[in-house]
């Protein structure tokens, strides 16, 4: 049995790395750094959504752990 496999081992050709692995790790680094940008607007705009919103301390802290969780 371990015959077989090493003659179907033998006859199997390596692919060649293809680049959708840098075009994956590209696209996941802009959505972490949207998701840093978003996060320092929020931060600094805190203050004015909370008198806009009507929103007291807690419900903004609510809001602002949505992106812990993101």
């Amino acid at each position: 049995m371990s015959s077989n496999l090493a003659a179907l081992d033998a006859t199997i050709p390596a692919k060649p790395a293809s680049n959708y692995r840098y075009m994956a790790i590209f696209l996941i680094a802009m959505a972490i750094t949207v998701n840093y940008i978003d996060r320092v607007n929020i931060a600094v705009a805190t203050p004015t959504l909370m008198t806009v919103l009507g929103l007291s301390a807690s419900q903004m802290g609510v809001l602002m752990s949505a992106f812990f969780w993101s």
